[in-house]
């Protein structure tokens, strides 16, 4: 494979990824309010619940109440924070779609995708293609995009963002990988 296809295919990653930056912030967000939610139950937790133990363990203190009022609001501000980037990342997403011709198949489809966060499966009911060949349309407006100077651009900005937790997952596969092998198996 050639040094420019290699390049052309890196940055047709890089693009997928910086698209994808909504649907990350958004399970981002989800994280956060399922974290808040489980502690404000915890918060909650009658007298005799699971996990009360009314008999004293020691004298070290904990954090008590005002330690989970703390994480509470910890959680809160992270989840604003986390709106604040969703709100960034649809923009982002809007502006970089703005060059895909406004009618265009290609352009509903990354719409669906990239704003509204469908998985491909019900994109592709949606407009009433094949599964290929949404992807088939949603690879072409890749393409499209990548001819644009303006989203080349963008790309060379994400670049060494998008290497980076490239990198890292990478790293995180092969701890994963490694991490179920005992002694023996070398």
């Amino acid at each position: 494979m050639s040094d420019e296809k290699r390049r052309e295919d890196q940055d047709g990653e890089i693009l997928r990824w910086i698209l994808g930056v909504n649907i990350r912030a958004h399970k981002r967000k989800q994280q956060l309010e399922k974290r808040l939610l489980e502690i404000k139950a915890e918060e909650n937790m009658p007298i005799g619940g699971q996990g009360y133990d009314p008999l004293p363990r020691g004298s070290s203190t904990g954090p008590g109440a005002a330690g989970i009022i703390f994480k509470l609001d910890e959680i809160e501000e992270r989840i604003l924070k986390q709106k604040a980037s969703i709100q960034r990342a649809i923009l982002q997403v809007m502006d970089i779609l703005e060059y895909l011709p406004e009618d265009s198949a290609e352009r509903n489809i990354c719409e669906l995708r990239y704003i509204d966060r469908m998985p491909m499966e019900e994109v592709a009911e949606e407009v009433g293609l094949s599964r290929a060949g949404a992807y088939k349309v949603h690879d072409n407006g890749i393409i499209i995009l990548l001819q644009q100077q303006r989203v080349r651009k963008i790309i060379d900005d994400y670049r060494l963002e998008y290497l980076d937790y490239s990198i890292g997952k990478q790293l995180a596969r092969a701890k994963k990988d490694t991490s179920g092998r005992t002694f023996q198996d070398g």
